[in-house]
């Protein structure tokens, strides 16, 4: 069977994922957590904030985010996504990514993936100091918190965190037993015992781990699945270009036609378009984070000619 822009978007989704990780941790590294908590304690909400928009961002080295590795999976995966609409297509043409715009475009969608995950890192740390100000938690705690939760996460998985760590706190203040706190929180990374600071500062860092993951999981299924269909259009408009297909070619979109697949992708399936969006206003899949979808070229019985070009 032929691969589809979902399953490359899968083969991709760990490396995708994983560069993300490391994206994050170099972010949490480059934060000197030290001259926040000096500069909030202070009052210096000024100073705080200057080094959050001028953190300086470490050198990669080997094992760690660099850049340029986001934007070779873009391409990549542009690269492969074209293939594949070469098998849906049915016939032989030469494309490569010797194509200016869809190596900008690959440049272009790293650089603001990075902009868009740096901006939230520092609005994250910025809410973090201001419930440290309000009393939330003291300020000798806020290291720890923005270690905890200060990078990679979304502001409610944030809170999600922060909520899991009070509740433990509360149970060690409240002596409660062991097993009521494990079958409250679902702890399979703890094994019973007393509940001490220590073991709650590790249930909280894989906790938040945890969560990490998942959301470098889903950006990844969503970035791999629109820069794969990214390659499918640049194929497409080549081929526009050079007189193979009609500017007013029809393509179909496809869901995955399971019990996963959400109400707002199942009425879209087998839906037609010669325009450039569809019927629900979009330019096509993926219509969602994570979204599974995916398109095609739709050619008439009557007009199904078998293209070659050399």
């Amino acid at each position: 069977m032929p691969l589809t822009v979902p399953e490359l978007a899968e083969r991709y989704e760990t490396r995708f994922a994983n560069a993300l990780l490391k994206l994050w941790d170099q972010r949490r590294k480059a934060i000197n957590t030290g001259r926040l908590v000096a500069a909030v304690s202070l009052g210096a909400d000024i100073e705080a904030e200057r080094y959050l928009t001028k953190a300086e961002i470490p050198k990669p080295v080997g094992g760690e985010f660099d850049p340029d590795d986001l934007s070779g999976l873009y391409q990549d995966l542009i690269q492969e996504g074209a293939n594949i609409g070469l098998q849906d297509w049915g016939f032989q043409y030469s494309f490569t990514l010797n194509n200016e715009a869809a190596i900008k475009w690959a440049e272009s969608r790293a650089a603001d993936l990075i902009m868009a995950l740096d901006n939230e890192v520092r609005e994250t740390v910025r809410s973090l100091i201001a419930q440290a100000q309000q009393g939330d938690f003291t300020v000798k705690q806020l290291a720890r918190q923005i270690e905890a939760a200060g990078v990679g996460l979304t502001p409610a998985q944030q809170q999600s965190v922060l909520n899991f760590q009070r509740g433990l706190t509360s149970a060690i203040e409240r002596d409660l037993s062991p097993k009521w706190v494990k079958d409250q929180w679902s702890l399979s990374p703890w094994s019973g015992g007393k509940l001490t600071s220590d073991r709650v500062t590790t249930l909280v860092e894989q906790y938040s781990g945890r969560l990490r993951k998942y959301r470098a999981k889903n950006i990844a299924r969503t970035e791999t699945m629109t820069a794969a269909m990214e390659g499918k259009r640049s194929l497409w408009e080549q081929a526009k270009q050079r007189g193979l297909l009609s500017e007013d070619q029809e393509r179909q979109w496809m869901t995955a036609g399971d019990e996963r697949t959400c109400p707002l992708c199942e009425p879209m399936d087998g839906a037609i378009t010669d325009r450039g969006t569809y019927p629900n206003g979009s330019d096509g899949p993926p219509l969602h984070p994570s979204c599974r979808c995916d398109e095609s070229l739709l050619f008439r019985a009557e007009n199904n000619p078998r293209f070659v070009y050399g």
